[in-house]
């Protein structure tokens, strides 16, 4: 009541001259739109806390969901690596049989016996041609479909001494006919030794990244 009659001087308007106290309903409508005002930055205040508790909520959704995406990813590159020295490890001696076959078919052919003896002499030309025939990589070709797990220096290596080993069959026989009065027969036996030097080369050069590959993996 005393609220009322702050704003209004009496109980009845217009009797004994009872009239509205228009300054006290101002200030009460200045109080008023003050309150609203204050309730108003309250509701943009509690909006605010809620925007920046969403978005800290779907921040930490989301490094979750990366860490999760990350970890088959994770676990395949582990599982990629052990493959890769497993690898390596078995194709190992297989690149040292290579090259100490190739490289003793290069002194021999190129350096002891020499183009002219082999020229001359039909049983170290098929001697010569039968070892062609026996230079392999089985271990290497069971696995070229995991080659590429590999680095590129050692499965670019391997493609070239299967190359070069391919290379070396299909000369075998021309290896074993090149009589000095056959056409061209000086340069089959040529490139047959420079074939064998190129792949004692790449073999041992390969055998080498493959030693340091797997020495690594073990430290």
């Amino acid at each position: 009541m005393s609220t009322w009659r702050g704003v209004f001087r009496c109980d009845r308007l217009g009797v004994d001259d009872c009239v509205v106290w228009w300054d006290a309903l101002a200030a009460a409508g200045n109080w008023a739109t003050v309150v609203v005002a204050v309730f108003s930055l309250w509701i943009v205040w509690i909006g605010t806390l809620a925007a920046v508790g969403s978005a800290y909520a779907v921040w930490r959704l989301g490094r979750e969901a990366n860490r999760l995406a990350a970890a088959p990813s994770e676990v395949a590159k582990r599982q990629e690596s052990q493959e890769r020295v497993v690898l390596l490890s078995a194709l190992y001696g297989e690149t040292l049989f290579v090259s100490s076959s190739a490289g003793a078919l290069y002194n021999l052919i190129g350096k002891k016996y020499g183009v002219e003896h082999m020229l001359d002499t039909k049983v170290s030309r098929q001697n010569g041609a039968n070892a062609l025939r026996e230079l392999s990589m089985p271990l290497t070709m069971q696995v070229m479909g995991r080659l590429h797990v590999l680095p590129a220096a050692e499965s670019s290596s391997l493609a070239q001494c299967l190359g070069i080993i391919s290379i070396l069959h299909t000369s075998a026989d021309s290896f074993e006919a090149a009589d000095r009065g056959v056409e061209r027969a000086e340069g089959v036996i040529r490139r047959v030794i420079s074939d064998l030097g190129q792949l004692e080369q790449l073999a041992d050069r390969l055998s080498g990244l493959c030693e340091q590959q797997i020495y690594s993996s073990q430290h």
